[in-house]
């Protein structure tokens, strides 16, 4: 896979993984009987802006380790990254 491309579908996956964590962490917050508990009110209360906030925090620590990972991944084979 070229550069360019390899880097163009790391982009897109680190910009899913920013965009669907706010969801999947108050998921978490709020699974099973612990809808009442304090993080799961104040997930909630914060959710509108978690969604426009932490993509900006998690896509980039995101995008970081899939090129650290592709960079070591293509150490090991012995082919450049």
């Amino acid at each position: 896979m070229r550069s360019r491309t390899r880097l163009v579908a790391g982009v897109a996956f680190a910009a899913a993984v920013g965009i669907a964590y706010p969801y999947f962490e108050l998921a978490w917050k709020c699974r099973g009987g612990a809808v009442d508990s304090e993080a799961c009110t104040w997930g909630r209360a914060y959710f509108s802006l978690s969604r426009w906030v932490e993509p900006l925090i998690v896509a980039p620590i995101a995008l970081l380790l899939i090129t650290l990972v592709a960079r070591l991944a293509g150490g090991r084979r012995g082919g450049r990254s």
